[in-house]
């Protein structure tokens, strides 16, 4: 088979690029159930994404359950063992009161459900599957970076000591049932180091708590938190200049990417492709 754009990943980044690229073919390794079951959380936008359905809500941050200060931020950040600078997206992320959209995204895309990729050969642009062989001329990957350098010819040395230099670890995420008032998210973040669970919030009839360490019935989150990595930068570069773009905040193992910048980089991609 030949295709002129194949997707990898059929998460909301994955079919998000389908809808942005409806013609290409979108490869997911996982079944329907396990994806749509796998998408925790909220997923939302400071803007609103022409291409979906959006809906408008007001989200309230807080810390410990108080208005976020510097202070604040910095004990919540060396919790999370993420201390530095504050950065513009810091400032951002702890907003007291923010206007978001919350997007719908389809799953009836024709989406190659049950399909694993074991090998991505960059020179040739192919790829092989369990089920076949496929001619690209542009792959977007949508994957963990970590998962795509294991299965790429882009490294020989690299494929087996890729989980240590991509540094990550699981996120555990619990889901209750609970009351909140229609058209608002409410987000608190927790600071205290003896807790092992540093981020709740609330959305549509539930209340969701992440950690970094297991929770009771929790789900499992890979890969999870990401760790920077100044060599990613060069990865990507290097893929790119082989016709694959990494799109998504694990697919670019960057913390800081959400679903708007996804939105303008598969835009862009839509234009030049």
């Amino acid at each position: 088979m030949s295709k002129k754009v194949v997707i990898l990943g059929a998460g909301i980044t994955g079919r998000l690029a389908k809808i942005m690229f409806p013609e290409a073919l979108i490869l997911e390794s996982k079944k329907p159930d396990d994806v749509y079951t796998s998408e925790l959380g909220v997923c939302i936008s400071i803007v609103p994404i022409p291409e979906l359905s959006n809906n408008k809500y007001t989200r309230y941050i807080s810390i410990d359950n108080q208005k976020p200060t510097i202070e604040l931020i910095n004990k919540y950040k060396k919790k999370i063992s993420r201390e530095g600078e504050m950065s513009y997206g810091d400032m951002r992320q702890f907003e007291p009161e923010q206007i978001v959209y919350n997007q719908e995204l389809p799953k009836n895309l024709n989406i190659e459900f049950d399909t694993l990729v074991l090998n991505v050969d960059l020179d040739t642009k192919t790829l092989k599957t369990t089920k076949e062989t496929i001619k690209y001329d542009h792959l977007i990957s949508t994957i963990p970076l970590i998962n795509l350098v294991k299965i790429s010819d882009l490294f020989t040395n690299f494929k087996e000591s890729a989980s240590t230099f991509l540094m990550h670890r699981p996120i555990y995420l619990s889901r209750s049932a609970i009351a909140i008032e229609p058209g608002i998210i409410r987000e608190n973040y927790i600071t205290d180091p003896e807790t092992p669970v540093y981020r709740e919030n609330y959305f549509s009839g539930l209340k969701n708590q992440e950690s970094l360490f297991k929770l009771p019935n929790a789900f499992k989150i890979y890969p999870g938190k990401i760790y920077p990595n100044s060599y990613v930068t060069h990865i990507l570069d290097d893929l790119a200049s082989y016709g694959v773009q990494c799109a998504g905040r694990y697919a670019q193992w960057d913390n800081r990417i959400h679903l708007w910048n996804v939105y303008s980089q598969l835009k862009y991609l839509r234009e030049v492709i």
